[in-house]
């Protein structure tokens, strides 16, 4: 299993100035009401292949070479 950011770089300067506004808490769990420091259990446990709920982590296909 590797985990990887995204290749978006605008995607992952949006997406990690609103975890810095939120204190190093996911926007996605805050929005629901939740606090939940970034980065969570659930990509882990998430099929490889999937994002993170904010598509700022990959969970990566073990030998995908195509980050």
């Amino acid at each position: 299993m590797t985990i990887n950011i995204n290749t978006n770089k605008a995607e992952v300067k949006k997406i990690r100035k609103q975890i810095k506004d939120t204190g190093g808490f996911c926007p996605y769990f805050k929005s629901k009401g939740k606090s939940q420091l970034c980065m969570c259990n659930d990509i882990i446990d998430a099929p490889e292949g999937t994002y993170c709920h904010m598509k700022l982590y990959k969970k990566e296909i073990e030998g995908d070479n195509n980050k």
